[in-house]
């Protein structure tokens, strides 16, 4: 299996570390890797910065195609067209607090169109942050 190392924004860390973020969507990469499940991800924070972070190191539990038009205010993953609760849940499993929010991401971000994908992971342990047990972290 592969490792993935993925960088976020400060703002999206608090959300990682309590599992109420489990997912994150990203644009289609220029080789078209994307992880597949079972793959390992490194989620980090600050990467290539002296406030480097690792958040969690979790393995991939499913990865979608997705597509987003901001305009047309639709989502599809893996080829379905999304209903409006479900474009709700996808955007609070992204950690957003509403579906705008999303919407207004991706508008700024990627001028309102992405095509790319969608990797999953499991809620972390209560007190997991990297996978290690907290007395192999501490002195």
């Amino acid at each position: 299996m592969a490792t993935f190392t993925i960088n976020f924004m400060k703002a999206f860390a608090p959300a990682i570390e309590a599992g109420t973020k489990t997912s994150t969507i990203r644009k289609e990469r220029a080789d078209g890797r994307r992880p597949k499940a079972g793959d390992t991800l490194k989620l980090y924070t600050g990467l290539r910065t002296s406030g480097t972070r690792l958040l969690l190191a979790t393995p991939a539990t499913a990865v979608h195609g997705v597509q987003i038009d901001c305009e047309e205010r639709s989502i599809v993953v893996d080829g379905q067209l999304l209903g409006v609760a479900e474009k709700v849940a996808l955007a609070k499993q992204d950690g957003f607090t509403c579906l705008e929010d999303l919407y207004g991401y991706f508008q700024e971000a990627h001028q309102g169109q992405l095509e790319g994908w969608m990797v999953e992971w499991e809620k972390p342990a209560q007190g997991a942050c990297d996978g290690t047990r907290h007395q192999d972290r501490v002195g």
